[in-house]
């Protein structure tokens, strides 16, 4: 196999004596060698050793990076596939696969009540504009507009002076009106993202919150939360300021 690195370092010593080049005079380099207590022959010796270091490195460099060799293809190969992987990590779509739909039934004063499906991301104005729009008396003011809903949310929205309803199949109602007092939590309306903003209460917490509300039809008091399996009453000290029915 050839070598393009190694090739024209064997034709230079080809070319030249190097034992000529060391008893020539005009060269000095008999003198410089004696100067340093290196005889002719250490000389020779430690130039053959030079040859063979450059033979065995240029074959390595050669082997490693030339275009015929293999190691810097697999590196750069294995780089790409990390790269590939990284990203893959990192796209929160490729993680947990496509979203399914958000099924909401949106209620109260819109042109159309009814069960509608949405798709993850769209707001409470979406589904009310899904059902048709709001009616002229319906009461928006008390409506989160820009609230995020969820499956298997009910979307009450009340007309003027109209008292909203405990939704006892759904799993929110009203969302609190945009710049208003911070309102309680309706624990017999909350959905789970409002549910988990109560001290302690996670994912998996909040969900047995909403499985025991539909399983009972609804809370009848704010200390039946701690009849909810894992709530118990440091938990419901907690929370119990800050919720209603």
């Amino acid at each position: 196999m050839p070598f393009p690195i190694v090739d024209p370092l064997i034709q230079w010593f080809t070319d030249h004596d190097l034992d000529l080049m060391i008893d020539n005079k005009e060269t000095g380099i008999r003198e410089r060698l004696s100067q340093y207590g290196v005889s002719r022959g250490q000389a020779l010796v430690w130039a053959a050793v030079g040859v063979v270091i450059m033979l065995l490195g240029g074959n390595y460099l050669y082997g490693h990076l030339g275009r015929g060799g293999t190691g810097g293809g697999d590196a750069l190969e294995a780089s790409i596939e990390l790269g590939a992987v990284t990203k893959t990590l990192d796209d929160p779509a490729t993680v947990s696969g496509e979203s399914g739909p958000v099924i909401v039934h949106v209620a109260g004063s819109v042109a159309m009540p009814g069960v509608y499906e949405l798709v993850e991301g769209d707001r409470a104005a979406d589904a009310i504009e899904r059902a048709g729009g709001a009616l002229p008396e319906a009461d928006l003011d008390r409506v989160n507009l820009a609230s995020v809903v969820s499956d298997g949310q009910q979307l009450f929205v009340p007309a003027q002076g109209e008292p909203i309803p405990a939704a006892s199949g759904g799993t929110q109602g009203v969302g609190a009106a945009a710049g208003g007092p911070e309102q309680l939590i309706n624990i017999n309306t909350a959905g789970a993202e409002q549910l988990q903003q109560l001290d302690g209460v996670g994912e998996k917490t909040a969900q047995k919150i909403i499985a025991y509300r539909q399983e009972v039809g609804g809370f009848s008091s704010v200390e039946e939360l701690m009849e909810v399996p894992g709530i118990g009453p440091a938990k419901f000290e907690g929370m119990k300021d800050k919720v209603r029915v």
